[in-house]
């Protein structure tokens, strides 16, 4: 059963004492991804029942509307793609801060059509600049136009010398589930898209794998904060009680991943991704396991690097490590 997009079971979970009801919040994210496996495990294994907290999760939809939940107030956290509460921040929308670090890394992959690499002649021992060449003239689909897929699309263009807007088209395709349709029944030629869907299509045998920024380090896709647990300021001054039990929720789901990996696996499986075959499903899985922190601490370093993007987006961006990254919350929790 998703857990992104509909209530999640067991809301009006009273607190591990008994003694008083649980603190309702809710939590948005863009889309169901593997991404967000952590935050999964801390619902799917009560951990945050255990902080005494109600979390109900919605699905935004990606690009800016995941970041809308939060800036309109109908949500308290955001599991949410970096770039967008920058953007955000940047606008004057929001004054946002990341609380807790998921992932770090673009796991984005670019795959082709099966029929459209075989007609470019892609083969294994291509270098990355040939390869990335072969998206000129291609139509794309990403999931939306500013989300984490196109960005990511755009830096691997823009690294080996092409133009995003004029050596390709690029096609928002409105989330991640629709990548799949769209590049079977040939709507575009190749998808950039984020764990599962690459490894399913690959699985499958529609796509052949075209780049993967994080193992082949292209720019700075592999250093940069990619997921991160985002609130309103002004919250979080109120509420940092509940902040506090968000973020040791979500250490006990991290290290249940990193210390139990096969069980952690075979939850998310049942949990989250019962649908899915099981090859593609692993392949995912451990495609998207090395981007997993296994603390909620942001580093410097990985921030810096995700400004650096944003600021190729954002003429202007001033965002610095201090004025996005709350670290008490993490400082806090025992990891």
């Amino acid at each position: 059963m998703k857990r992104f997009g509909a209530a999640v079971l067991g809301l009006g979970l009273v607190a591990a004492s008994g003694a008083a009801r649980a603190e309702q919040i809710v939590m948005n994210q863009a889309g169901h991804s593997l991404t967000a496996s952590s935050i999964y495990l801390a619902q799917d294994l009560g951990f945050f029942a255990k902080q005494g907290l109600d979390v109900q999760f919605i699905n935004t939809g990606s690009g800016m509307k995941s970041i809308v939940p939060l800036v309109s107030g109908s949500a308290q956290f955001c599991a949410c793609i970096v770039f967008h509460p920058l953007q955000a921040n940047h606008a004057g929308a929001a004054d946002t801060r990341m609380i807790a670090g998921i992932t770090s890394g673009f796991a984005t992959k670019i795959v082709l059509h099966k029929d459209v690499a075989e007609r470019l002649h892609l083969v294994p021992d291509m270098s990355l600049k040939d390869r990335v060449a072969l998206l000129r003239g291609l139509k794309i689909g990403v999931t939306e136009l500013s989300a984490s897929t196109d960005q990511a699309l755009r830096v691997v263009m823009m690294t080996y010398g092409l133009n995003p807007e004029r050596d390709a088209t690029i096609v928002s395709l409105g989330g991640l589930p629709n990548l799949l349709p769209a590049l079977q029944n040939h709507q575009v030629d190749a998808v950039s898209g984020s764990p599962p869907v690459p490894e399913q299509l690959i699985q499958e045998g529609t796509a052949a794998l075209l780049v993967d920024p994080i193992r082949e380090h292209v720019g700075l896709l592999d250093k940069a904060l990619f997921m991160a647990i985002a609130a309103d300021k002004p919250y979080l001054a109120s509420h940092r009680d509940v902040a506090e039990r968000v973020v040791r929720a979500i250490v006990e789901g991290q290290s249940f991943l990193h210390e139990q990996k096969e069980k952690a696996k075979q939850v998310l499986k049942e949990k989250e991704f019962p649908n899915m075959p099981q090859a593609a499903f692993d392949a995912a899985f451990d495609a998207q396991y090395p981007s997993y922190l296994a603390t909620p601490v942001m580093s410097r370093e990985s921030v810096d690097a995700v400004i650096k993007i944003t600021a190729q987006f954002l003429p202007g961006f001033k965002g610095t490590y201090e004025t996005l990254v709350d670290p008490s919350f993490a400082a806090a929790t025992p990891h």
